[in-house]
C-alpha cells in the first residue's frame, strides 16, 4: 500500500506538470470506463428486476453490427416511449436470456408488471415497428 502511495505522490509532483495532468486524466478515464461498463449496467439490471410496471426491454450484444445500427433507433424510442425502457447487455442478462428465450440480437420485448413477456418485436426494427409493438398494451 505504501508503494502505491509513493508512486502516486511521485506522479503528482509539480516538477513535471504535464506528467501529473496526464496521470490524472488517465485515472479519470479509467474511472469513467468502469462506471459506464459495470456500475451503470448493473444498476439497470437491478432497476429492471425491481420495476413493477409494464416496460420495454432491449437486449443487445456489444460488437453486434445489427445492435450498432439499431441503437440510435432505440435511443430515439426511449425519448418518446410512454412506457419505461431498459437496455441490457447480453453478458449482464444472465438467466433472463433463458427466461425470455433470447436467442439473437438485438431483441426487444414488452413485459407486464410481473415481468412476464407480453410481446416481442417482430419485423422491421424501426421506430414505427417499436410503437406498433406496444400500441395494443398501453
Amino acid at each position: 500500500m505504501m508503494d502505491i502511495l509513493k508512486t502516486f505522490k511521485k506522479r503528482l509532483s509539480f516538477k513535471k506538470p504535464l506528467a501529473s495532468i496526464l496521470f490524472i486524466l488517465a485515472l479519470l478515464i479509467i474511472i469513467f470506463y468502469y462506471f459506464n461498463n459495470y456500475v451503470s449496467t448493473n444498476m439497470n439490471v437491478e432497476n429492471f428486476e425491481n420495476d413493477r410496471r409494464k416496460k420495454v426491454v432491449y437486449f443487445y450484444m456489444n460488437g453486434c453490427p445489427h445492435c450498432v445500427s439499431f441503437s440510435p433507433i432505440w435511443d430515439e424510442f426511449t425519448r418518446t416511449s410512454p412506457l419505461p425502457t431498459h437496455k441490457i447487455e447480453s453478458v449482464d442478462a444472465g438467466a433472463m436470456m433463458t427466461r425470455y428465450n433470447i436467442s439473437g440480437f438485438p431483441t426487444v420485448i414488452l413485459l407486464d408488471e410481473n415481468n412476464n413477456k407480453l410481446a416481442e418485436l417482430e419485423g422491421s426494427r424501426t421506430l414505427a415497428g417499436l410503437n406498433a409493438m406496444i400500441s395494443n398494451y398501453i
